[in-house]
């Protein structure tokens, strides 16, 4: 049990974790229950898998899988699902989440698959979030934060609010993302249900969001890639929010129901970088596509960026709708912008204007580096655990997941989610992967 290694862990001690799935209160991964437990800097706590992927935490919807207040902890190779509330919850200093794919925080409630809250100093590195929840990634009043090569997939939430694939901005500063794939496949969404409210009960306090929505479609329907909402700070702040190397992508014929945009918001981006109070913002070598003639994209567009200022460059954009927009406090160059591969520069092999996502980032050269990208480094993993998942609360009465009687109700939907490889999935949207792209 993780339980009685928490009772004796001490800087330097490592748990490895045994192949099965882990259920039960004693077999979380939650310290947080234990105040103080932290490791060093130099001697980390660490709980991995010994065979990578072949470890399953499953919360089944009635605890946290993965739970972090504590500081200087390390969490490698292990999956993590069915979360009574989100999946992974980093609220400590100094920890990292490496080689770890979780799925199915509870999608009635305000809750995501991964989510990083109050805490400094977070890396995650090789990390995939997919199904229910209202974010697969969502940074909250969070600071020093790096994504390294994440993977997320927004698949459905009735809860009120926004919802996309990461936000990195909330209350948030110096969250960078290198290498991250963010999409919207909504396979987890009912073809109707009641909207709920934080709690994960039907809410009646929202005039003009409350109520039943039919026909798939999701209130608050936002943007794969997107900075969400900054509520404090001055006017020109300094966010230091940094989207490096990274794709936004929506597939051909994935089903999203008409997005629900409100007064004065536009939800039909990919990418959105910079609102009032943000500056200093980076967007470099990154590319937004939506599969042409997707009929829910007519009048999307690829990148946004609000007043605030920040810099721009190397970006490509393919839609079929509306033309990116850049404030002028804005500073961008390099673009390459069409409603298709066939008119903006290549992906690939580009070393002009346009993304280029051959290789991965290289921080210290601010730049892509040298070392191939491709395949995605967790394909298998990907493929394994989309494979294995069913549909959302598959075999859980629709009281714990939200969709009993005075919650969501849900009707229809939720399809199963099918064997997912990544690489694939980009290779039909850019085009074979040349070899000198892949490792």
């Amino acid at each position: 049990m993780i339980k009685n290694f928490l009772a004796v862990a001490s800087p330097g001690k490592t748990l490895c974790l045994l192949d099965g799935t882990y259920q039960g209160p004693a077999s979380m991964i939650n310290p947080a229950a234990i105040s103080g437990l932290n490791g060093r800097q130099d001697n980390p706590i660490i709980v991995r898998a010994l065979n990578d992927g072949a470890v399953t935490i499953d919360g089944q919807f009635v605890r946290i899988p993965i739970n972090l207040s504590n500081s200087w902890w390390v969490i490698e190779g292990v999956n993590a699902k069915n979360s009574v509330r989100s999946v992974v919850s980093v609220k400590g200093s100094n920890n990292t989440i490496r080689r770890v794919v979780a799925w199915d925080a509870h999608f009635a409630k305000n809750e995501h698959v991964v989510i990083v809250h109050g805490a400094s100093n977070t890396l995650l590195e090789d990390v995939a979030a997919f199904g229910g929840g209202r974010r697969p990634f969502s940074v909250q009043g969070a600071s020093n934060v790096i994504f390294r090569r994440a993977w997320g997939s927004w698949g459905g939430s009735i809860t009120i609010g926004p919802k996309a694939a990461i936000t990195m901005g909330y209350n948030s500063y110096n969250v960078i993302c290198e290498n991250c794939l963010m999409t919207w496949s909504a396979e987890s969404m009912p073809q109707e249900y009641d909207a709920t409210g934080p709690d994960g009960l039907k809410t009646t306090s929202y005039p003009g969001l409350d109520g039943r929505y039919t026909n798939f479609v999701v209130q608050g329907a936002y943007r794969p890639f997107g900075e969400d909402n900054v509520a404090g700070g001055p006017e020109g702040t300094c966010m230091a929010q940094t989207i490096l190397g990274s794709l936004a992508y929506v597939k051909a014929g994935v089903r999203f129901g008409w997005p629900y945009a409100g007064p004065g918001h536009d939800q039909r981006q990919l990418v959105a970088q910079g609102y009032s109070n943000h500056a200093c913002n980076t967007i470099k070598h990154t590319l937004a596509i939506i599969s042409p003639h997707h009929i829910n994209f007519t009048r999307i567009r690829g990148f946004t960026a609000g007043s605030g200022g920040g810099i721009a460059g190397n970006t490509t954009s393919v839609h079929g709708g509306s033309a990116d927009t850049w404030d002028l406090s804005w500073t961008h160059s390099l673009q390459h912008e069409g409603s298709s591969l066939a008119t903006t520069a290549s992906p690939w092999t580009t070393t002009g204007s346009g993304a280029n996502l051959c290789y991965r980032w290289d921080p210290a050269a601010d730049a892509p580096g040298t070392v191939p990208l491709w395949p995605w480094p967790m394909n298998d993993r990907i493929i394994q655990a989309t494979a294995s998942a069913g549909y959302y609360g598959q075999g859980y009465p629709d009281s714990m997941v939200g969709c009993g009687p005075g919650q969501g109700s849900c009707g229809g939907g939720r399809a199963a989610r099918v064997a997912t490889d990544v690489t694939a999935e980009i290779e039909s949207l850019l085009g074979p992967i040349p070899a000198q792209c892949r490792n």
